[in-house]
């Protein structure tokens, strides 16, 4: 199941870039995010934009998804890692999966300006856990 889900939001990432590379045509200010391997989403925000961040946390190995400002990006790491999303467009969603059967919890977080919007957790082993924001 967490592979279907893992899939579906794949397929959502790609229609969604196409349509954002259009509708950033129309924008007077466009959004440029460029992606790190290390550090995730960095961008040029507007000055009165807040700022938003993506945490995973487990102390173990992971992988996942995160989609913001029409950009999918796959992640992977080993241990809590954060991402900024400075330019987020409409939509942020996040998920990430256990790569192993233990019973720790796993959990990803979408914040604004340092405070928790967004929250999900997983035990079961091989668990994936997911959370999206709605910007408008």
């Amino acid at each position: 199941m967490g592979l279907w889900l893992l899939i579906c939001l794949l397929i959502i990432g790609l229609l969604c870039t196409a349509c954002m590379d259009i509708r950033t045509e129309k924008r007077q200010q466009p959004v440029y995010i460029s992606v790190s391997e290390k550090t995730g989403f960095n961008a040029t925000p507007t000055e009165s934009s807040p700022e938003y961040s993506v945490l995973i946390v487990y102390d173990d190995e992971w992988s996942g998804a995160i989609l913001a400002g029409g950009n999918l990006k796959s992640i992977d790491g080993d241990g809590p890692t954060m991402y900024m999303i400075k330019a987020p467009g409409m939509y942020i969603s996040v998920n990430a999966m256990k790569k192993d059967d233990s019973h720790r919890k796993l959990s990803v977080s979408i914040r604004r300006n340092e405070e928790i919007i967004a929250t999900e957790n997983t035990n079961s082993p091989y668990g994936i856990a997911q959370t999206s924001i709605s910007l408008y």
